[in-house]
């Protein structure tokens, strides 16, 4: 931190943070309900320029159309029960 230009570096290197390169980076975390996946896609710049997180809530209510084929509405609220999904994860 002698010159200006290792202060300008310094300062747009901790205001902005770092530059992520350009590309596209996916990982899946084990969770307690199954499995988180992430998905960063970058053009060059200091944020992301897509975040996409899938939570396992999101793909447990899609299989409510194929495990309700066919059974009472009754039936229905066992099945609710049994998926065990959070609401606040599928908005993601």
């Amino acid at each position: 931190m002698h010159d200006i230009e290792t202060l300008i570096h310094h300062f747009l290197g901790v205001s902005w943070g770092p530059v992520i390169p350009a590309g596209e980076a996916r990982c899946c975390i084990e969770a307690t309900k199954g499995l988180n996946s992430y998905t960063l896609v970058s053009d060059g710049g200091t944020t992301s320029y897509r975040t996409r997180i899938r939570t396992p809530s999101f793909a447990h209510l899609q299989m409510i159309p194929l495990l309700s084929r066919g059974v009472m509405i009754a039936d229905l609220i066992a099945i609710l029960g049994s998926i065990d999904f959070v609401m606040a994860d599928v908005d993601r």
